[in-house]
């Protein structure tokens, strides 16, 4: 299974759908560290969040190999190029939804991974904190502010 890991929100949290998949399967996670040079702490950022994942991943007792950690800015056809090299039969990728205008044409990260991969993919969202209206709605008896 391959893990990229990027600078961008929900990777660490991405673990949670990945961990039971591969404890039942007895998977190895190969780890893809991908930083880009748009931004400047992006490498140091990685290799946190890498660092981070192998306490992570020791303590459950999932087996797991660092394959690469490199600056790129394709980060889609080096995952690709990965998912070939180390043998993986998925792919665990966070959803980006967020589109420029001036990208609206083009596809963005995990729609390129999705369309590319020749093996299953995993895509994982990042819920959004709800808000005070959503949690009003929600509750069985509204509380009024008094």
């Amino acid at each position: 299974m391959l893990y990229p890991v990027r600078d961008t929100e929900g990777v660490l949290s991405k673990l949670q759908s990945v961990l039971p998949i591969a404890k039942r399967n007895k998977s190895k996670i190969s780890l893809l560290g991908i930083a880009t040079g748009k931004i400047n702490n992006s490498l140091l950022s990685v290799n946190n969040t890498i660092k981070f994942l192998k306490v992570k991943l020791a303590r459950q007792n999932v087996e797991y190999v660092l394959q690469d950690v490199l600056i790129d800015e394709n980060a889609e056809d080096r995952i690709l190029q990965a998912c070939k090299s180390c043998d993986a039969d998925l792919v665990a990728v966070n959803v980006t939804t967020e589109k420029p205008l001036t990208k609206i044409f083009q596809n963005n990260f995990t729609e390129n991974v999705i369309y590319k991969s020749h093996i299953p993919v995993l895509f994982y969202r990042k819920k959004k904190p709800e808000d005070a209206l959503i949690q009003y709605v929600t509750i069985p008896y509204p509380i009024f502010p008094v």
